[in-house]
């Protein structure tokens, strides 16, 4: 019997791409599905700086994600022998589960994205209170998501994969009205 290979495939690997909605605006959003990269759920018990304690990791993007909890970030995989590394530099101060296979990156910028957002998203998006930076855990319709603000108009959610397509289907209708872009990394 021939041994089996297992290939990964990305959870929106299907996903329609395209321009959907409003065609010739001015400035119509871009969705993007990113590449598999590492997302690290970090559990502590204090008020520890995991950035400081991540220092020789700066390669990666703290990010709070409730009381205890903060997701660390980066766009290439993570070697086994890396993790390692990083339990050890936050032992006592953080458990480190790696959710990188069970959560996908999506990332949608432009100059309406506030107003796409604010159709599924029950959180104030405007820069004075959701600056460059800042995160929360949140819905985006009937969807849990981890939503940071990466740039002036731009936002980047995590999903579980399980629930990636649905997120994404969902995030096209909403930004039909303004025209989108959407395509995977």
């Amino acid at each position: 019997m021939p041994d089996s290979v297992l290939t990964p495939v990305h959870a929106l690997a299907g996903a329609p791409t395209g321009h959907f909605g409003t065609k010739g605006g001015d400035t119509p959003l871009t969705m993007t599905a990113l590449a598999e990269g590492t997302v690290l759920l970090l559990l502590s018990s204090g008020s520890d700086d995991l950035a400081a304690a991540l220092k020789d990791h700066s390669d990666f993007d703290v990010r709070d994600a409730g009381p205890g909890q903060s997701l660390a970030v980066r766009d290439t995989p993570l070697p086994t022998t890396a993790l390692s590394d990083m339990e050890k530099a936050l032992e006592g101060k953080a458990d480190v589960v790696d959710q990188s296979a069970a959560r996908v990156r999506i990332v949608i910028e432009g100059k309406s994205v506030r107003g796409m957002l604010a159709k599924g998203v029950p959180v104030d998006l405007h820069p004075d209170q959701f600056e460059t930076g800042r995160s929360a855990t949140t819905l985006c319709g009937h969807v849990g998501v981890h939503l940071t603000r990466t740039g002036t108009d731009r936002f980047e959610l995590f999903v579980t994969r399980s629930y990636a397509a649905a997120l994404w289907e969902s995030l096209i209708e909403m930004g039909l009205e303004y025209g989108i872009e959407c395509h995977h990394l």
